[in-house]
């Protein structure tokens, strides 16, 4: 299927540590992308897929980790303000945010920017969902958006919690068990592989319903 692309203006770009990049982008149907969207940018005869974590009125933001991908690491140099680029989406399907009154987010590393857009959704609309974001990261320098984030769980029904596994233990079984309530609530997964694999099989021995984890690996 023929993928329809649009021409795009980078309105920004900005460094949240020394290797992720937050690139804003103007598109003219930003209004089209929901929590759980992914935009294509269609670079050098490649594309390449990120989770959007905002969409205002004329603008998506995505998140841009440096890595070994030759067209990630030509996003990350090169992209400069003002460069004009084709994008296509949305992509992805968007998440249903409507049909559970508690919702985990657990994220390893960038695959935080797979939930940010939700959480930012859920506290802007004073969702009455109760909302646990666990947030692992090898290095305390990228918890991107954590003053966004800690201003989130000002709100009582919001708590955030940080993992930094090069002085902690990674998440486990154990730390999991006290997120459970009653199996009822929905848990989203995004991280490596190998963090997808066990936070899943950690809910799984704690009787959470399959259907119940969602998981997207990067």
């Amino acid at each position: 299927m023929e993928v329809n692309k649009i021409s795009a203006k980078v309105l920004k770009t900005e460094f949240l540590c020394n290797n992720i990049k937050l690139i804003r982008i103007k598109v003219d149907n930003s209004k089209d992308f929901l929590p759980g969207n992914s935009i294509a940018l269609h670079i050098n005869d490649s594309q390449k897929y990120f989770s959007v974590i905002y969409s205002s009125f004329d603008y998506v933001e995505i998140m841009v980790k440096l890595s070994d991908s030759k067209s990630t690491s030509f996003i990350f140099n090169e992209l400069k303000e003002n460069d004009v680029i084709e994008v296509s989406g949305p992509h992805s399907k968007a998440f249903d945010l409507s049909h559970s009154d508690h919702i985990t987010f657990i994220a390893g590393g960038s695959g935080i920017a797979n939930f940010l857009y939700a959480v930012k959704y859920l506290y802007e609309n004073k969702s009455a969902v109760y909302v646990n974001v666990i947030f692992s990261s090898r290095h305390p320098e990228e918890l991107v958006f954590k003053k966004d984030l800690d201003n989130y769980s000002k709100t009582p029904n919001f708590k955030v919690h940080y993992i930094v596994t090069n002085s902690e233990p990674r998440i486990n079984q154990g730390y999991l068990h006290s997120f459970v309530k009653d199996n009822k609530g929905l848990f989203y997964i995004c991280g490596p592989k190998t963090m997808i694999s066990d936070v899943a099989s950690y809910l799984k021995n704690l009787k959470v319903p399959e259907e119940r984890i969602i998981y997207d690996k990067y």
